[in-house]
């Protein structure tokens, strides 16, 4: 098990995860949203929406000033993500996304398993 995760790295992490809850329960708003977020969108090494990834960074930057994020921060940069889509654009879907994921464990420990998941993978 990976115990950090480069910014990109938990970037697309953050894809993933949100991608399985989209699917869980297609919310049209979420969707949207991982519509600009997607790797799949990127020219090389450039984000397909480049605002959006910024906003990451400085999600991240809030959270932790090293290069490579533990676990925990990576789900609370993703935190910090959402919750800034809510107070820029005042997505609310986004905050109470960001306050689901944070008012029960079972998140963080599916946050957890998902990256045993893909190390089993390997």
């Amino acid at each position: 098990m990976k115990k950090y995760l480069t910014i990109n790295e938990a970037y697309i992490y953050s894809y993933k995860f949100l991608s399985d809850l989209y699917f869980q329960n297609l919310d049209d708003d979420l969707g949207g949203f991982l519509g600009g977020m997607s790797p799949e969108i990127w020219i090389g090494e450039n984000a397909g929406d480049e605002d959006l990834y910024n906003q990451w960074i400085i999600s991240a930057s809030k959270i932790s000033n090293s290069k490579k994020l533990t676990l925990k921060e990576s789900f609370l940069t993703m935190i910090e993500f959402l919750n800034m889509q809510d107070e820029q654009y005042d997505e609310e879907w986004a905050k109470k996304l960001s306050n689901k994921l944070l008012s029960d464990r079972v998140w963080f420990k599916k946050w957890v398993n998902q990256e045993i998941s893909k190390d089993k993978q390997c």
